[in-house]
């Protein structure tokens, strides 16, 4: 029995070791199918992936064409913008330079109800001249004109020495003043 025994004792080896070749070989199934799972997800990770890169280059196209866009369409404004500025600047030039002839109409008609007897064309000249032009007209003409001022200022010194009342203000010829009449105040 002996021999039985020595039998059994290696057969109970052979048998452990049966076993554990078997589950050896369902862990080696197993991490084959698990391997054969991790494959197919690589697979359609990279399907995933490539699309994601397809969407990424997507991206990156339409951001480009987008940029280009807007820079084409903000050309396209400023000459738009030009374009009808110029337009605009020209429109405003005609209407100032109509308000002007309207004006100088106006004035024309103005001077005429007002001065009668006097030219518009020696006013224009005279308003359309530079200043310093026009100023120097006049200290001309004064220091031309010394004489007849010598003349208006004898008639201001009378004035003055008057008292300051001007000689046919209520004075009759032979000096003697006028007096009102009561009718004259009842006004």
């Amino acid at each position: 029995m002996l021999r039985v025994n020595g039998l059994k004792k290696s057969f109970s080896d052979k048998q452990k070791e049966a076993e554990a070749n078997l589950q050896v070989k369902q862990q080696l199934k197993a991490a084959q199918k698990r391997v054969s799972e991790l494959k197919g997800k690589q697979k359609s990770g990279k399907g995933e992936l490539e699309k994601l890169g397809d969407v990424s280059r997507d991206t990156y196209n339409l951001h480009r064409q987008n940029e280009s866009l807007k820079k084409k369409l903000a050309n396209q404004e400023e000459q738009v913008r030009e374009k009808y500025q110029a337009r605009v600047e020209e429109e405003k030039r005609q209407l100032i330079e109509e308000n002007e002839n309207d004006c100088a109409i106006r004035m024309k008609m103005a001077w005429k109800a007002l001065h009668p007897d006097d030219k518009y064309s020696d006013w224009e000249y005279h308003f359309k001249q530079p200043t310093d032009e026009l100023d120097e007209e006049w200290l001309q003409a004064e220091k031309k004109g010394e004489a007849d001022g010598d003349e208006d200022m004898a008639e201001n010194e009378d004035f003055e020495h008057d008292g300051g009342h001007p000689t046919d203000a209520g004075e009759k010829p032979d000096g003697n003043v006028e007096e009102s009449s009561p009718q004259d105040d009842q006004f």
